[in-house]
C-alpha cells in the first residue's frame, strides 16, 4: 500500500532510500523532457479504449471539472495514474524482495551506488 513501511524496516532508512529513487526518477523525466523540448519532438502518443464503471467515470469527470479541468486533462489523469500505480507496486516489490536485509545493510548498498554515481562524474 502507498505511503507505508515494509515490515521490518527502518522507516527513517526507508524514506531516505525511496526518496532518493523518487529523485532519480525525476532528474531521469527532467532529462527526457527536455531533450524532447530541444529537439522539437512530441512523444509519442498512443490512444486507448478504456472500459470503465459509470460512477467511476462520472466521479472522474466531475473532479476535473471542479478542479478547473480542460481539454486532455482526463487522458493526463489517467496516465498519472497509471505511472503512479506502476511506481507503487514497483516500490512494494522492492521492500518485498529486499524484506531480509537490515537496515545497516540497505544503507551501506545505498552509500556504495551513489559513491560509485559520484565517481562517474566529470
Amino acid at each position: 500500500m502507498p505511503g507505508t513501511v515494509a515490515p521490518g524496516s527502518d522507516p527513517v532508512l526507508s524514506i531516505r532510500v525511496l526518496s532518493i529513487r523518487i529523485l532519480a526518477a525525476a532528474a531521469v523525466r527532467a532529462v527526457q523532457n527536455a531533450y524532447t523540448h530541444m529537439h522539437g519532438m512530441r512523444p509519442s502518443i498512443t490512444r486507448w479504449n478504456l472500459v470503465i464503471a459509470d460512477d467511476t467515470d462520472r466521479h472522474v469527470r466531475s473532479y476535473l471539472a471542479r478542479t478547473g479541468g480542460r481539454k486532455g486533462d482526463l487522458s493526463r489523469f489517467v496516465d498519472r495514474a497509471v505511472r503512479k500505480a506502476m511506481f507503487w507496486e514497483t516500490v512494494e516489490s522492492v521492500w518485498e524482495r529486499n524484506r531480509h536485509l537490515s537496515s545497516e545493510e540497505v544503507q551501506r548498498l545505498a552509500d556504495e551506488a551513489v559513491a560509485r554515481v559520484r565517481a562517474d562524474r566529470p
